[in-house]
């Protein structure tokens, strides 16, 4: 929704804005992921059945934060990866991109994700 109020709001990039410092997207990042409960659920959902039952409590603890450490340091991977590829994919195609084709990129995006907001409102399971 935020992307077609941008584009009719004639502000479809953000060039006329300098980039946010690195310490306060890192920051809010990590703020995000603290208060995210999908992740607080993730962990009390699925690590358990990774942790053997006769261990103490102290081990399960230990174990639990063993797995934990591992898939943080596997989807730091996979993020630093994306972010990666799509720094690359910015510099490489976005940035040249007329206003025209920016424009329309814009609406595109805007419909889709509409389009996916209106398709997961109206499925039931």
């Amino acid at each position: 929704m935020q992307a077609l109020l941008r584009l009719r709001r004639g502000t479809t990039t953000s060039v006329d804005r300098p980039p946010p410092r690195l310490s306060h997207t890192f920051r809010h990042g990590v703020l995000v992921n603290l208060l995210n409960p999908k992740v607080t659920l993730f962990f009390v959902a699925f690590l358990p059945q990774f942790v053997p039952p006769d261990l103490s409590a102290t081990a399960t603890r230990l174990h639990l934060v063993v797995l934990g450490a591992g898939f943080f340091v596997v989807a730091l991977a996979m993020d630093v990866g994306y972010a990666m590829v799509g720094a690359r994919l910015h510099r490489r195609s976005l940035s040249r991109q007329s206003g025209s084709s920016a424009n329309w990129l814009g609406w595109i995006a805007g419909a889709t994700y509409l389009t996916l907001g209106g398709w997961a409102a109206l499925t039931a399971y």
